[in-house]
């Protein structure tokens, strides 16, 4: 039997692992796979608490490397997963997205000649400042098999010099790249299924959904006040205003002396703020919402797959198809041009959505890939 260590230390992570969780568990007499949690991710609605909700299996081991700088938090994960790679010599080590968890796994598997196994590889968004960039940059080019969500990912991979579709069985020494579809989409029809449909969706008719966390927003108190101006502009117009605030933003407001901020945020009578929700607890506000206002790449793509237009609180994405497709706008994070991108996609009539993601089958292709290759 072939040994899979699976790799999660952000909530994304482990939302995305539960697709394919799901699908290797029918190759059980194959396969087993063993979760590693970095601790990247210590909140409990954003890690332990959603293995529990998602139905995937406890993690074997947590490393718990807890916060700090990209360097310090990153260089906790390496002694761990060496150890602990060494004690299992699995025949592959799956990644998820562009976490420093998911470079930490990368960069300990490649030099120990471990095949990589990345999903959601061949995004890029052309931000070289963004960690997120970075880390996906690098794991892509240690990995073995790399499974790329969208055609357009499969382009970046093969300008990139990654064999496509390849006719030779890849290795360690000669990658390849695949067109598998997005997990994320073969998640939220799972779990729309399984949503009691009378579920709150009517009562958040209008509703505008906002996130932010990105370090590059959070630790500039201009981005945040913008962010607090524009939503609290928004809940004057009497449009109600969800806003589950990452651990990281609300830390920052108050570090950065954006105390006012917080307390009109906190306060407004349209704005409901409340700490992370876990997956299930999102996709009914999801449903329910008018609009998406987010920095987040998931929650770009969830806002895509159910027709919701979003405002993405970036001047660039690594998910093009969405601005391109007509369904987002990006835009720099200054009060005045949030609202204004809100206003064109308000003004303007939303075509139709074309099917970038795949077919909500992505996991089954990534585990038929997976048996195949081991």
């Amino acid at each position: 039997m072939k040994t899979l260590v699976t790799i999660v230390g952000a909530r994304p992570q482990i939302i995305k692992a539960s697709a394919v969780s799901r699908a290797l568990v029918t190759a059980a007499g194959a396969l087993r796979e063993i979760i590693v949690h970095t601790g990247q991710h210590y909140d409990g609605k954003m890690s332990l608490d959603l293995f529990r909700e998602l139905r995937v299996p406890l993690p074997a081991l947590n490393l718990e490397a807890g916060s700090g700088s990209h360097a310090l938090q990153t260089a906790r994960m390496l002694p761990g997963l060496e150890a602990f790679f060494h004690e299992i010599r699995p025949d592959g080590v799956l990644l998820y997205g562009d976490t420093n968890s998911t470079l930490a796994g990368a960069l300990v598997a490649a030099r120990m000649h471990l095949p990589v196994l990345h999903v959601e590889a061949g995004l890029r968004s052309g931000e070289h400042n963004m960690p997120e960039e970075i880390n996906r940059v690098c794991t892509d080019r240690v990995s073995t098999l790399l499974f790329a969500p969208t055609a357009r990912a499969l382009d970046n991979l093969g300008r990139e010099g990654v064999p496509v579709h390849p006719s030779f069985l890849p290795s360690p020494e000669r990658p390849a790249a695949f067109l598998t579809g997005d997990v994320m989409l073969d998640n939220q029809r799972y779990f729309l299924e399984r949503l009691d449909e009378t579920a709150p969706a009517q009562q958040l008719q209008g509703q505008v959904l906002a996130t932010l966390h990105r370090e590059t927003v959070t630790a500039d108190p201009s981005g945040l006040r913008a962010f607090a101006r524009a939503l609290l502009d928004i809940a004057e117009e009497g449009i109600p205003v969800v806003l589950p605030l990452h651990p990281r933003t609300r830390n920052s407001f108050a570090a950065l002396g954006l105390d006012h901020e917080m307390e009109a945020l906190a306060k407004h009578p349209r704005i409901r703020l409340s700490g992370p929700l876990t997956y299930l607890e999102l996709l009914p506000v999801l449903r329910g919402c008018s609009m998406v206002m987010t920095d987040s790449g998931g929650l770009q793509k969830e806002a895509y797959f159910l027709g919701k237009p979003v405002v993405i609180l970036r001047e660039r994405t690594e998910w093009e198809e969405i601005v391109a497709s007509g369904w987002g706008v990006t835009t720099p994070i200054d009060a005045a041009s949030i609202l204004e991108a809100r206003r064109r996609l308000l003004g303007a009539p939303l075509p139709g959505r074309p099917a970038f993601f795949g077919d909500g089958h992505a996991a089954e292709k990534i585990r038929d890939l997976i048996l195949e290759y081991l």
